[in-house]
């Protein structure tokens, strides 16, 4: 066995034979990985790769090694700005009942950590700022009474959604439904519903 490294990830190169490895210095030859890094391929090549792939189905074994290797991958911002624009203008097939049966059983029991929900809250709330503008959260009239009825009694400046609108606390993705910033409270009006759940 020859070996020899790639001159671009420096990655240990296997020859089975000499004149291999003669051939490869000679002509400086990269692995597999980084030869076909930047390479472009024409429409009728893809879909003919495409077309010979359908049906296809993986082994466990296949799923679990490519589960692994993608675990924790974080892409540059510039892979999800090629992903995005392949993907503009293009409508997505329908699912299948049977793709949305395992779906859904994969789903099942499946609990979220508190630092997903964050993610998930801030991502929606962004996403919706970006596509209609200022974000306006459901709230309940007769709470804003009791806050503009505090405000008087204690003199305090209680800012709420009639009255400045409701703050939103940025790293949380949470909507106060009072505050007062000089003197560093926050109210929150608990519905009927929630003491009946609590």
């Amino acid at each position: 066995m020859w070996v020899k490294n790639c001159p671009e990830c420096d990655c240990v190169q296997h020859y089975k034979y000499r004149g291999d490895l003669t051939t490869a210095k000679r002509l400086n030859s990269k692995c597999k990985s980084c030869s076909y890094k930047g390479r472009v391929y024409s429409k009728e090549h893809n879909r003919k790769i495409s077309e010979s792939r359908k049906g296809t189905k993986c082994s466990e074994e296949t799923k679990r090694k490519l589960s692994k290797a993608n675990k924790g991958r974080i892409y540059s911002e510039e892979h999800n700005k090629k992903i995005s624009l392949a993907k503009t203008g293009k409508k997505r097939a329908p699912f299948s009942d049977e793709c949305r049966k395992r779906m859904s059983e994969s789903h099942v029991g499946l609990k979220h950590t508190n630092s997903t929900k964050k993610k998930q809250r801030l991502t929606a709330i962004n996403r919706i700022e970006e596509q209609k503008g200022q974000m306006m959260p459901n709230y309940n009239p007769s709470a804003c009474l009791i806050f503009d009825q505090l405000n008087e009694k204690n003199n305090w400046k209680l800012q709420h959604a009639e009255n400045g609108g409701e703050y939103k606390i940025p790293d949380l993705g949470y909507f106060v439904d009072a505050i007062d910033f000089k003197n560093k409270i926050i109210i929150e009006y608990d519905e009927k519903w929630i003491k009946e759940t609590n």
